[in-house]
């Protein structure tokens, strides 16, 4: 299936606008990302050396419009709403090839500990291996399709997450057929609905 960026994302439309200027988003992202270079250098793994080419494969090949603020993230996904309480159920996030997860609110609310697992499947979650209390500004890192984790539920105060991920359906399409695709879907201007590329020059829909 072809790649394309949610309305608000696309060319001209408030979401580019927002994702491509030099603002307090841009100045973030650039600061996650770094952070997560780093984690990545640091943790000197085959996995994570792994993960760090394609941060780099990512930048060259995937076109702008599907990534966060010209990062190497391909989404960014907000949690909670500011309404006083929420939750996160145990999950993983097995689409992600890297997770970048910053916490914003009140650091007095009640609740609200993220907490990793040993398991490796949903049906036997395992033993707590780690568990992180809520704190304003806490960036959290990791290969979060490995490890399952979620959030407790919080209350008596305004949280939300920010999941900063670095998509794995998105990154292997590119990685397979470059934009021989997606720059017809550019070149058509971002249509919505069924879109039909083609092998030839032939971009009709």
């Amino acid at each position: 299936m072809l790649p394309r960026p949610v309305v608000s994302c696309r060319p001209g439309n408030y979401g580019y606008l927002l994702t491509h200027s030099d603002n307090w988003l841009q100045k973030l992202t650039n600061t996650v990302q770094d952070l997560t270079i780093d984690f990545l250098t640091k943790d000197d793994s085959k996995k994570s050396k792994e993960v760090l080419d394609l941060t780099r494969k990512c930048k060259q090949i995937v076109p702008s419009c599907l990534r966060i603020c010209n990062s190497f993230f391909t989404a960014m996904i907000v949690v909670g709403d500011f309404s006083g309480g929420g939750q996160i159920p145990l999950h993983k996030d097995n689409d992600d090839h890297i997770n970048a997860i910053v916490s914003i609110g009140d650091n007095n609310i009640k609740g609200g500990r993220t907490i990793y697992y040993s398991g490796v499947k949903m049906k036997d979650v395992g033993e707590k291996e780690r568990v992180f209390h809520f704190e304003h500004g806490r960036v959290q890192i990791g290969y979060f399709d490995d490890i399952i984790h979620g959030a407790k539920k919080w209350t008596d105060g305004n949280q939300c997450i920010i999941n900063f991920c670095m998509k794995k359906k998105i990154l292997n399409h590119f990685l397979q057929f470059g934009d021989k695709y997606y720059s017809q879907f550019m070149n058509a201007g971002y249509p919505r609905g069924l879109f039909v590329s083609k092998d030839s020059e032939d971009t009709s829909v």
